[in-house]
């Protein structure tokens, strides 16, 4: 502590004891004050007390809806926190309920499930709503936490009751020229606003692509591979059974499976909805290009007196596999078959020029069409011309 020094000790001591004891004074001062402040925190004081966690699982908010056949597929992905941002303890259950028209949302399910990952749910619909009519259905999620405490309701996620498109059956297919033609049994009584079928085309033994290893080197990005797996739809014409697609879009050589299903497309309550019915069993097909091009047209012989050669032309070809043309060449006055008079390969453009003709001799020509896969179509109507005499 501070003690103040009386002027009689002061005077008795000698002055470099004095000055001694007065710097001894004033260091402790010192220490003191410094630790004043300090005591006077201490260890701080206390925070505002928190108020416990709820422990309530954040409400759903992509709840998806898709109805096949009888079932309405219902999916969504949680998130691994409570509403005040914690972990939640215990249990979680999914409550799921539906809507049909304007009725009440009846619980169809309590699941028990995990936080932060994809969730489904199956809901196979009575025959009330199957054989009933078309009407909006709507459905809800609900999380719970092991209190039986929610934050709320999902996001809305609408189908549509009635019927279902029937089974498609029968399904076959049949190569052609232009691709492979699928044709099915048509369906017996089908009531629907918009019908259509989707088609899921798989390419057999194709490998999938692998995402190419990134490069730090500047350049073009390759095309990506197309997927083995394609899925194309088609509306149903006006006016005639719905029973047959074709598919322009395959590579000969290859072999592909085929599943078909009908898709009713219903507008409800101003929502846009699709019913899909049963997949088709598959179809697989090999595709063998055994499909001759087009016969060439329009083929005009003309003959060059001073070349001493016959010249021909004709329309070309359009198929994108063609590989070329042939021209065949016959006596006319006899009876002997046509003979190749163009080479060993076939030519790639739509033009000929026979320098191996006699004057005074009439022949007749012919021209075929040859594809990539070595399939010739049948020769054009022939055309004759004759060489002049030489003068």
């Amino acid at each position: 502590m501070f003690v103040a020094a009386s002027p009689s000790s002061v005077r008795s001591l000698p002055s470099h004891l004095w000055l001694g004891k007065l710097n001894l004074i004033f260091r402790r001062w010192a220490t003191l004050g410094l630790l004043l402040p300090w005591l006077a925190t201490g260890c701080g004081e206390p925070g505002s007390p928190q108020p416990p966690s709820l422990n309530l699982p954040v409400p759903v908010t992509n709840l998806a809806a898709s109805r096949i056949g009888d079932t309405v597929h219902l999916t969504w992905i949680t998130t691994a926190k409570t509403t005040d941002h914690t972990t939640p303890t215990g249990p979680v259950i999914a409550r799921i309920c539906r809507i049909q028209g304007s009725g009440p949302c009846e619980y169809v399910a309590d699941e028990k499930k995990r936080l932060g990952i994809a969730a489904s749910f199956d809901d196979l619909l009575p025959t009330t709503i199957t054989a009933g009519k078309r009407e909006l259905l709507t459905y809800y999620v609900e999380l719970d936490n092991h209190a039986r405490k929610s934050a709320g309701r999902s996001n809305p996620a609408y189908t549509a009751g009635g019927p279902a498109p029937a089974p498609l059956s029968g399904l076959t297919a049949t190569p052609r020229a232009e691709g492979v033609v699928l044709h099915w049994d048509a369906a017996q009584g089908t009531d629907c606003s918009v019908c259509k079928v989707r088609i899921e085309r798989l390419l057999q033994g194709a490998a999938v692509a692998k995402p190419a290893k990134s490069s730090r080197r500047p350049g073009p990005m390759a095309a990506p591979e197309p997927s083995p797996r394609q899925t194309f739809e088609v509306a149903a014409p006006q006016g005639s059974p719905f029973n047959q697609a074709a598919d322009i879009t395959i590579t000969f050589g290859e072999t592909y499976s085929y599943r078909v299903r009908r898709i009713d497309s219903i507008q409800l309550d101003g929502h846009r909805l699709e019913v899909l019915g049963q997949q088709s069993s598959p179809v697989t097909i090999e595709t063998r290009d055994t499909f001759p091009p087009a016969v060439p047209r329009d083929l005009a012989v003309v003959a060059d007196d001073p070349s001493k050669a016959i010249d021909l032309s004709w329309s070309p070809d359009s198929e994108p596999d063609l590989a070329g043309y042939v021209v065949y060449r016959r006596d006319a006055a006899g009876n002997a078959e046509p003979r190749r008079v163009s080479g060993p390969n076939p030519l790639p453009e739509p033009a000929f020029h026979d320098t191996q003709v006699q004057s005074g001799v009439r022949y007749a020509y012919s021209v075929s069409a040859v594809d990539q896969s070595g399939n010739e179509s049948t020769r054009s109507p022939e055309s004759e011309e004759t060489l002049s005499p030489a003068q």
